[in-house]
């Protein structure tokens, strides 16, 4: 008997999304759902049954024995150490080469992206930016900034946090 349960249509960006949340969570088996018009991957814990899964996701870990280094920011005679990034950009540059073509290439660029640009061409305050994975259209404004929030604090902060951070302090 053929199956006539209905077949869910992704697209390119689609795809391209759940590759990159998948190859940023390695060696966990992710469920691909429809959330809000969609789709996402989440991990297990994250999964309801009823919700009905699309497809799964697993991406195995290509170095398992590989020694992930801790990153170490000073400023003055403040340390910071930088969790949970993929990249770090410490100058305007380094951003309009990489990090920009790169969210307009995924579809990613808008008003959140946009907002972080800008603040760091005009804010001296911010030190680089730390872009975390995954690269989706739900978590690309939370690309972090390393803020510098007196000679004494070094803090990683979101766009509104950064922004509640200025207004507090203009």
């Amino acid at each position: 008997m053929p199956d006539t349960r209905p077949v869910e249509t992704l697209d390119a960006h689609d795809l391209s999304a759940l590759a990159e949340t998948a190859e940023g969570i390695l060696d966990k088996t992710l469920y691909v759902v429809k959330k809000r018009g969609q789709y996402i991957a989440v991990e297990e814990g994250d999964y309801e049954p009823t919700k009905g899964c699309v497809m799964k996701l697993f991406t195995s870990p290509t170095y398992a024995d590989r020694k992930w280094p801790t990153v170490s920011v000073s400023s003055g005679d403040v340390n910071k150490v930088l969790e949970g990034c993929d990249a770090v950009f410490w100058r305007e540059s380094s951003a309009e080469k990489l990090l920009w073509p790169y969210y307009y290439s995924q579809r990613l660029y808008g008003r959140k992206v946009a907002s972080i640009r800008r603040h760091f061409k005009r804010e001296k305050s911010i030190l680089a930016l730390l872009h975390t994975f995954p690269s989706h259209p739900d978590t690309v404004g939370d690309t972090k900034l390393l803020v510098q929030k007196d000679p004494n604090t070094l803090a990683v902060m979101t766009l509104p946090e950064f922004e509640e951070f200025m207004e507090r302090n203009t």
